[in-house]
């Protein structure tokens, strides 16, 4: 599988706009979290100011002078009371509790699709670059192609020309200064043209050796498509539970 073709699928950008969604919706569950809590110690302060309210007026109670069976029945009804408050209280306490794990639960799965996005982006970044960088070494071997072509091309032209003259010349003794010259001008060309195809040989060999390399890059590519294939697969999975997850609390 080549590099464009999973870019071309906007595979990842598809992965990556799903997780954005999913934070947000885990970022606006634990804002309503935080403000639960907040009201659920709200609650709780209440309950324990009425508690204290409550045990102040028990212990006045059993101060007052009253007869023994009307002393013990307020003291019956306020005992009363206040263990209805403090059940109601270990009851806030307990809520509060389990609102604080939820938004603890909501906020480690925030932090995990964080850094998978953050490690998503980074490979899509990185493919992006070995593509730009693939698309450099082309342009400039096409050059270098372009180059040689436009070589050969003026040669095969002098050539053409020179067999023109000489056969002028056999003809009009006048074209044989203009022979000279063209000759001598064949003669550096081909002189410059054997230079400049001993060069292309080197540069050819060089360009062999640098292909190589780009084969061996290519195959580190490959394994790391590969990886990050199977991080796609992971996260999808993580992707699938998450979703299902927030439709259980939904």
């Amino acid at each position: 599988m080549s590099l464009t073709s999973i870019i071309d699928d906007n595979e990842l950008e598809t992965i990556i706009e799903s997780l954005t969604t999913d934070k947000c919706l885990l970022e606006e569950k634990n804002e309503n979290l935080n403000r639960e809590i907040e009201l659920l110690q709200q609650r709780i302060t209440e309950l324990e100011t009425d508690l204290e309210v409550a045990k102040a007026a028990e212990e006045d109670a059993l101060k007052e002078e009253f007869d023994e069976a009307n002393s013990g029945a307020k003291a019956k009804v306020l005992h009363a009371q206040n263990e209805k408050l403090n059940a109601a209280l270990l009851q806030m306490r307990d809520l509060v509790a389990l609102a604080d794990a939820e938004r603890q639960e909501a906020f480690d799965e925030l932090q995990a699709i964080r850094q998978q996005n953050d490690e998503l982006h980074g490979i899509l970044q990185q493919m992006e670059d070995q593509i730009q960088e693939s698309k450099k070494t082309v342009a400039f071997y096409q050059e270098q192609i372009d180059a040689s072509l436009g070589a050969t091309k003026l040669i095969e032209e002098l050539t053409e020309k020179n067999f023109e003259l000489e056969e002028k010349v056999r003809s009009n003794e006048d074209a044989r200064d203009d022979f000279d010259n063209l000759s001598r001008m064949f003669d550096e060309v081909s002189a410059t043209y054997k230079q400049s195809e001993k060069e292309h040989r080197e540069e050819i060999e060089r360009l062999d050796f640098t292909i190589e390399e780009l084969k061996a890059e290519s195959e580190k590519s490959d394994e790391l498509l590969r990886a990050a294939e199977s991080t796609i697969n992971r996260f999808r999975r993580q992707h699938e539970e998450l979703k299902e997850e927030i439709q259980a609390l939904a």
